[in-house]
């Protein structure tokens, strides 16, 4: 991760600040009880959302953060721009006593703190384990303002379209940074999206010393699944594999699409005999269940053990492990788990 990432995190943190300077403000000016027990939502909503990028600024700052920008330098420049922006709002709201006033000023700072960066950051922030959702924070957060702005803000009409505005922005800058991350068609991670939730994870296992476990689940002649049944119906069956994987399989692991008809699984804090029991346990669960459906079966590689220093070729060296295993389970007649060499 480059000082880019970085410098992103703290212009992220440099805009809330702002934001929460701009609402204890209103809050103090505001006559209207309701209000100003409005304005001092906002303002506590907005110490969460700092501690939000403080929390990523610690995972950049130990490295445990991937790069989630294909161009973080034209990023970084918009988010300076944005900042010029908010900090010409924190001066105009040291004088503003008009409540419409208020609430247009509101809804530009919060127009450019929905910039896509934020969502990008937002959703990844979800992937972290012990994390209460940010994303449903921050969809509270705006849904609270825009009921609001509706009820208080009825006698410029403009206001009520400027709220349908936020909402409008929220929902597609939301729904671009979950692309980004995730398979469009089984709903599971991406291989991109699979790495940048794993990069943390193993970070953390590194530091409490736990041993990890990945597996490659490949179905068992899947382009014959096409070629007798159709596309489609190949597609239906890669759904709902991925979602039988992710049902059985704890909360706090990761499957996501490896690419093809293979999906990678992450584990952490396991051993080898629970590696074994799972993958078995799941290639057993295929086999059975798709008897109702479109009969298939699957071949599993595991590899698992601890991480040394180089974290991340570590984690390299394990699928690439898991995948000589997958081969040797295909080799033995397929619908095997191979761990360790061992079929």
């Amino acid at each position: 991760m480059g000082n880019e990432t970085l410098d992103i995190l703290n212009l992220c943190l440099a805009g809330d600040s702002k934001a929460l300077l701009i609402y204890s403000k209103f809050a103090g000016l505001s006559k209207k009880k309701e209000l100003k027990s409005f304005w001092k939502k906002m303002s506590a909503s907005e110490e969460t959302h700092c501690e939000y990028w403080r929390k990523l600024i610690k995972l950049a700052k130990d490295n445990a953060l991937p790069q989630l920008f294909e161009q973080p330098f034209k990023v970084k420049e918009e988010l300076a721009v944005i900042q010029e922006k908010v900090e010409e709002m924190l001066i105009q709201s040291q004088q503003v006593k008009d409540n419409n006033y208020m609430f247009l000023i509101a809804y530009r700072l919060e127009f450019y703190l929905l910039h896509p960066a934020f969502m990008t950051f937002l959703h990844f922030l979800e992937t972290l384990p012990d994390q209460e959702s940010p994303v449903d924070e921050y969809h509270d957060h705006l849904t609270s303002f825009i009921d609001t702005l509706n009820k208080h803000g009825l006698e410029k009409p403009e206001l009520k379209l400027l709220g349908e505005t936020i909402q409008r922005l929220w929902k597609d800058n939301s729904t671009l940074a979950v692309m980004s991350s995730t398979d469009s068609l089984t709903g599971i991670y991406n291989r991109r999206g699979m790495f940048d939730a794993l990069l943390p994870l193993i970070y953390l296992a590194q530091r409490k010393k736990l041993a990890i476990g990945v597996m490659i689940v490949d179905i068992d002649g899947f382009k014959k699944v096409n070629d007798k049944h159709g596309h489609l119906e190949g597609d239906k069956v890669l759904v709902w594999v991925a979602d039988l994987l992710k049902s059985h399989v704890r909360i706090s692991d990761v499957v996501g699409r490896y690419g093809g008809e293979e999906f990678l699984l992450y584990f952490s804090d396991v051993n080898t005999s629970f590696l074994q029991n799972i993958a078995e346990k799941l290639r057993k669960l295929v086999e059975a269940e798709s008897r109702k459906k479109i009969p298939v079966t699957v071949s599993i590689g595991v590899a698992g053990g601890l991480l040394g220093e180089n974290i991340e070729e570590d984690l390299q060296g394990m699928i690439k492990k898991a995948d000589e295993n997958l081969y040797k389970a295909k080799a033995a007649g397929k619908n095997k788990v191979a761990v360790n060499g061992k079929v």
